[in-house]
């Protein structure tokens, strides 16, 4: 089978490879997803805000010439004033009932988590000197990106109950390894 971008190209075997394995995903996986959902809620944002404030604008310049007497000649201008304002209100509902504001500020909160605990492990990478702190840093990130995922999630569905066995709530043992064997 071809390796992939996604597919590890071999599964660490020491505590030092596993977590610089680690600390590679974090940046690759969790930081770019998020800087990646930043710019895309962001962008979103902007453009339902630039469609709501230039349909405002122009219904409030056809609203000051309906008056004049070329105006009533030209049907398409009578029926932009009725379309723009709809559009216009469509941009913003779809920006308050999408909650886009609320959901690009949640994941750039997500982002500069995700960037400080990538900048901790490489610190404390750094600084490690057995294996023993190796996996200690390892348990501390993977526990404190389960914290930032529960609270993204938390804040993009407040309204749902938690499953029980999800996946993030169920640890597959690991295998032991006996002596001898």
């Amino acid at each position: 089978m071809e390796s992939t971008e996604s597919t590890p190209k071999k599964l660490e075997d020491n505590p030092k490879d596993a977590l610089e394995a680690y600390l590679r995903y974090m940046w690759k996986g969790y930081y770019k997803w998020y800087e990646k959902a930043v710019k895309q809620n962001q962008q979103l944002w902007l453009a339902l805000q630039l469609v709501s404030i230039i349909s405002a604008i122009a219904t409030a310049v056809l609203a000051g010439l309906s008056g004049e007497k070329w105006f009533r000649d030209y049907e398409s201008l009578r029926i932009a004033m009725i379309v723009i304002p709809l559009i216009g209100t469509f941009a913003s509902s779809i920006a308050a009932n999408t909650k886009v504001a609320s959901l690009w500020a949640l994941r750039e909160q997500g982002r500069q988590a995700v960037q400080a605990l990538v900048d901790s492990g490489r610190q404390r990478f750094a600084a490690a000197t057995s294996a023993a702190d190796y996996v200690a840093i390892h348990q501390f990130l993977v526990k404190a990106i389960e914290k930032v995922e529960a609270s993204q999630a938390e804040g993009c569905f407040p309204l749902l109950p938690e499953i029980p066995g999800s996946p993030a709530q169920t640890q597959l043992p690991l295998p032991s390894k006996t002596v001898g064997s």
